[in-house]
């Protein structure tokens, strides 16, 4: 399974998906990536950038874009001027605290939690655990997927 992912990454890594994807994609992308120690450039997100080189205040409307940006900042080295800008961006145009109100469960609930702590700052094991409780608590999840998930999780704590 570890040779899976290894490989899945590596070829994420050697193509050229950068522009044909969205936000979301893209900082998804730059977080494993990044992650999983992988050398990866911000640039990456210049195509998010309006010609005076500010991020596209249209992207304030793609929130789930925007909480996977909010959380590949968190993974941001000094100097990375891009990522800085991501991280005020967010910050000033579209609060995450702020807009956490206006927007419906589940992702309400992921964007409130991020602003108190990012994955990037977390327990991974904490976190699956509240990804699942919130995931079950949405009325549209795959059931058979839900149950997959758990088994596995209840298996990884069996075997600590």
């Amino acid at each position: 399974m570890v040779r899976e992912i290894e490989e899945a990454l590596h070829n994420i890594y050697e193509h050229d998906y950068k522009d044909d994807q969205t936000l979301e994609a893209t900082s998804l992308q730059f977080r494993l990536l990044k992650d999983n120690g992988f050398t990866v450039q911000s640039d990456m997100f210049n195509k998010f950038k309006d010609n005076e080189r500010n991020f596209k205040k249209s992207l304030t409307s793609d929130m789930e874009g925007l909480l996977d940006l909010y959380e590949a900042a968190h993974l941001r080295v000094h100097g990375d001027d891009i990522i800085e800008e991501s991280l005020a961006f967010n910050t000033t145009h579209s609060s995450l605290a702020k807009v956490a109100g206006t927007i419906e469960y589940p992702l309400s609930a992921f964007v409130s939690h991020a602003v108190y702590r990012p994955i990037r700052k977390s327990w991974l094991r904490l976190e699956a655990r509240r990804f699942i409780s919130i995931y079950g608590d949405d009325a549209s999840h795959d059931e058979l997927l839900m149950n997959f998930v758990e088994l596995g999780f209840n298996l990884l704590q069996i075997s600590h």
